[in-house]
């Protein structure tokens, strides 16, 4: 049977904590709907013994949900999830499809391939690094042009250039690194995304099935404006 832990004195095995938040004990795992039900509230923790996982209530005092609480290992902490002060990092694939498609938020459209979404009104994005891993097969795309990351709706260059050649024209693998610009000041523009635009488009796909993951590094700033 399991131990609740209330208000800071053993009754019958069991024992609390303040607000209604528990510590429960038990050998097996928990079963949602049911341990705890009409005691714990949202936040009570649970330890199965058998193994020592940890479970918390996400759910309610009369219906609680046990939610296993998991060890960090990979991709378990996202950017997602960080605050917005600390450096965020986004993968973005770019099929074959999606390099030739025309269509908004794709390669080969004006305003080229959305790689960040816009943050928010009063936010702003600050481009740390971008690089572009060219994974070639088939053949080289045709059309195209010089590569470039930019704020998104039409909006600045960020970084240097990227050539057909070294990029998604070559008849090879390539990776390379967008350097920002290193002019004085670059102005910032607020609630923009980051966007790989393409100088002359579209792409053409010929015999080409290669496709492109870039993956960027950048913050995000609260304005207060």
């Amino acid at each position: 049977m399991p131990q609740i832990i209330t208000k800071g004195k053993a009754i019958a095995g069991q024992y609390s904590l303040v607000s209604g938040v528990m510590w429960i004990s038990g050998s097996g795992a928990p079963s949602d709907g049911v341990t705890g039900a009409g005691v714990a509230e949202k936040g009570s923790f649970y330890v199965r013994l058998s193994n020592g996982a940890h479970y918390y209530n996400t759910g309610t005092k009369a219906s609680p949900t046990w939610t296993l609480v998991g060890t960090i290992s990979s991709d378990t902490v996202t950017s997602a999830m960080m605050t917005e002060t600390l450096i965020k990092y986004a993968e973005v694939a770019i099929s074959s499809a999606d390099i030739v498609s025309a269509s908004a938020g794709k390669l080969s459209h004006a305003q080229g391939q959305i790689l960040v979404a816009a943050p928010g009104a009063g936010k702003l994005l600050e481009l740390l690094s971008a690089t572009l891993i060219y994974d070639y097969a088939g053949a080289g795309y045709g059309g195209g042009g010089n590569l470039t990351v930019n704020w998104s709706a039409g909006g600045a260059a960020l970084t240097g250039l990227v050539s057909a050649a070294n990029s998604l024209g070559a008849g090879a693998d390539k990776v390379v690194t967008f350097v920002p610009l290193s002019t004085a000041a670059i102005p910032m523009v607020v609630n923009a995304g980051l966007n790989l635009v393409t100088s002359s488009v579209p792409w053409t796909l010929g015999s080409a099935t290669g496709v492109v993951r870039m993956k960027v590094a950048y913050r995000v700033h609260t304005t207060g404006l």
